[in-house]
């Protein structure tokens, strides 16, 4: 008894000293993903490592003593704990890091991580360090000596082995300095045998330096007195200082000196309104608590809509991220900026508009922009005007590599610190990034955008809000069960077909409806916070407070997920709640606004003038309100007039692709199309449609292709530095 209590207690040592080297390789993610990395992940990070190996090294030393006292196989003490020991430790880990974690929106994993680059050649790589390991101590009389160092440097060496030999690809593409070595290799001798060469040259290199670690532990053990404790407190303190280091590398926002210190004004001497405009990421209108009574998943908000101005009819100009920020930055159509995938090979807002933070810092405010949605970067240009610019992605990323942090399969099966596993800052470090800005910009007159992605698939919410929203009692777990019952079932085409047409689609849908609506209220829960800042801050009042978001969801409706697809209402009708400075104008409107507008909108009511060649029209104005499309069937695009809603594709689409009419009034779900029962009706709204392409198309093909930009849009341009 007391030689296994003695066996637990040394293999918990050795398990902590493995959950510090663990943490080492897992704290590596912070430096080689370049990404933000919230204040408390390094301490739980080892805190969660050092219990959980700790625990798992305790079983395994007292099977170890155990199996040595049963004299299973007739090893020795020492090499007891190679076999059963070291061997189901490196294991262990190996098979822990590649647990893929579900994603029940889409079917699919929540990443889609690239596969392992050697296809799991690596447990053969360690199984030889396993079997060195065997030979050591079996050579060696005096190994029982040396054997807390020969674990440690043979645990290291097989985690170095299991991140480099999977992770190989996404190491290339993260480094720059290898991904100009891999771009050498590739031109010269193809990428198939270079990277075979770059892994061949790799594996043999941490086996080289296993080797030489190994011919060093004798000589160390003979001149210094090596005991367990003393080894993990140098190991301690090694893994402390990496994560510090690793922490401090990550990215920081980037910051214009010069021209903020230019722009910002003494306290007191430009009363002009500060402008602060949030951005709900895939939030849709109808699941918010102002426009659907029936829900309570966004009370903060309608107590804020008590002070604005909420319009009922706004439409985004596009069904996803990246070209419905570009409409709203530069006041134009999809198809007038092209800064869309299937438009244009390279996305990027052009270069001939200006942005509506270029016009703000033009005119004397300082500007800046918090993003959580990575499309949101410097190279599509987002970045123009804003003098403070935060689009860092998150820690989450690390969920595409073939291994990663066990912690974040933990962590989304308890949903404890779920933001380590989304690619995106929740709304929580939003928020504390989202004051450091302000602090920034402030005494004088400012303008901030601010982005949150707490609504976005995958549809995450932290506790207590996953369950607050859930009618029949489903949780994190009943959705990991449904997700792994489908991907069973749905094993083509046909079973998919049978799938969507089955009752489980419906229980499937009302998790993720649940979960959508619990994202929904943490993020509300988070907005509060945010008012409740503003208004101690003496800034509430007397603000421009602009809420809207981007685009929706489709929430399984017309057997869509997600977005970035047809013009159904459910992506494309969107809130639009604006707080005018002292809230001088209140109640709803029901005119149609498409968020392109909210371009003309927002300098009107700050009273700058508005460029000429822009479609955007401050408060709607008569142009037809449009939504666009650009998918793989071609583009697509969806007009509004009165209750009726026309859908067509306009270019390069299959003869499959028909047009669709609904009336909105008494089809609010589009399940009725009406194209061929009024044809009239039809056929107004495809010449409607025609009549705004026509308006939209030549002035696209005036100012980018054939003819000159506009005389005003060049003295805009000449006065922000653009043009001489």
């Amino acid at each position: 008894m007391t030689d296994v209590r003695s066996g637990a207690h040394h293999g918990i040592i050795a398990g902590i000293a493995a959950g510090l080297i663990i943490t080492f390789f897992d704290g590596a993610f912070m430096l080689w993903m370049h990404v933000f990395v919230p204040s408390a992940y390094p301490f739980i990070l080892i805190a969660f490592n050092i219990i959980f190996w700790g625990g798992v090294g305790c079983l395994l030393g007292w099977f170890s003593c155990w199996a040595r006292g049963k004299r299973l196989f007739g090893v020795s003490d020492p090499l007891c704990w190679v076999v059963f020991f070291l061997a189901p430790l490196i294991m262990l880990y190996g098979v822990l890091g590649r647990i893929p974690i579900p994603h029940v929106v889409t079917m699919k994993y929540l990443w889609e991580t690239l596969p392992p680059f050697d296809s799991h050649l690596s447990f053969l790589w360690t199984a030889f360090i396993i079997v060195a390991a065997g030979v050591y101590v079996q050579r060696h009389k005096d190994a029982h000596q040396t054997l807390p160092l020969l674990l440690m440097v043979d645990f290291f060496f097989a985690a170095m082995l299991f991140h480099f030999c999977s992770n190989l690809n996404f190491i290339i593409f993260q480094n720059t300095i290898a991904r100009h070595v891999s771009k050498g290799l590739y031109a010269a001798v193809g990428v198939s045998f270079s990277n075979i060469l770059v892994y061949s040259i790799g594996v043999c290199c941490i086996f080289g330096l296993y080797g030489l670690a190994i011919s060093a532990i004798k000589p160390v053990a003979r001149r210094v007195l090596v005991r367990p404790y003393v080894v993990l407190c140098v190991v301690w303190l090694c893994v402390c200082a990496s994560l510090y280091v690793f922490y401090n590398a990550g990215p920081r926002p980037s910051v214009n000196a010069a021209q903020l210190a230019g722009s910002t004004t003494p306290a007191g001497t430009d009363q002009r309104a500060p402008v602060i405009v949030l951005i709900l990421d895939a939030v849709r209108a109808d699941r918010l608590s102002v426009y659907n009574s029936s829900l309570t998943t966004s009370q903060h908000l309608k107590r804020f809509a008590e002070d604005a101005l909420v319009f009922d009819r706004c439409i985004a100009p596009a069904s996803w991220t990246l070209p419905s920020h570009a409409s709203l930055f530069t006041g134009l159509y999809t198809s007038e900026h092209r800064c869309t995938l299937g438009a244009t090979s390279r996305p990027t807002i052009p270069a001939s508009s200006v942005t509506l933070a270029e016009i703000f810092a033009h005119t004397g405010y300082t500007t800046g922009a918090v993003f959580s949605n990575a499309w949101l970067n410097s190279v599509i240009g987002y970045d123009r005007g804003f003098q403070v610019f935060d689009a860092r992605a998150s820690l989450g990323k690390q969920q595409k590599c073939p291994f990663r942090p066990f912690l974040t399969v933990v962590s989304y099966v308890t949903n404890y610190y779920s933001k380590i596993i989304l690619p995106f800052r929740i709304a929580d470090d939003i928020n504390i990034n989202v004051k450091k800005t302000l602090d920034a910009l402030s005494p004088g007159p400012f303008f901030l955008c601010v982005n949150y992605m707490d609504a976005h698939v995958p549809y995450l919410p932290p506790r207590p809000f996953c369950n607050c929203c859930t009618s029949n009692g489903m949780r994190r777990l009943d959705g990991m069960m449904l997700f792994f019952s489908k991907i069973r079932t749905i094993r083509d085409a046909a079973a998919a077909a049978a799938f969507y047409r089955s009752p489980a689609k419906t229980q499937w849908d009302a998790f993720n409806t649940s979960q959508y609506d619990g994202s929904i209220s943490y993020l509300d829960h988070k907005l509060g916070e945010l008012f409740a800042f503003l208004k101690a801050s003496g800034v509430y009042d007397r603000a421009l407070i602009i809420v809207t978001s981007d685009h929706g969801d489709m929430l399984g409706r017309h057997d869509l997920y997600g977005h970035r697809c047809e013009l159904y209402e459910g992506v494309v009708r969107i809130p639009l709640i604006i707080k005018f400075p002292h809230s001088s104008r209140r109640g709803y409107d029901k005119r149609f606004i498409n968020l392109t507008d909210l371009f003309a909108t927002i300098l009107t009511i700050c009273g700058i003038d508005v460029p000429d060649d822009v479609s955007a029209e401050a408060f709607g104005g008569e142009r037809s309100v449009v939504s666009e499309y650009y998918s793989g069937d071609g583009l697509k695009r969806a007009v509004y007039d009165g209750v009726y809603k026309y859908m067509a594709c306009v270019a390069d689409c299959p003869e499959s692709c028909l047009p669709e009419l609904y009336d909105l009034g008494k089809d609010p779900f589009e399940t009725v199309n009406l194209a061929v029962k009024k044809p009239k009706v039809a056929a107004r709204m495809a010449e409607k449609l025609a009549d705004w392409e026509r308006g939209v198309r030549t002035q696209y093909i005036q100012q980018e292709e054939n003819g000159p930009v506009s005389d005003s849009l060049k003295q805009t341009m000449r006065a922000l530095g653009y043009v001489q």
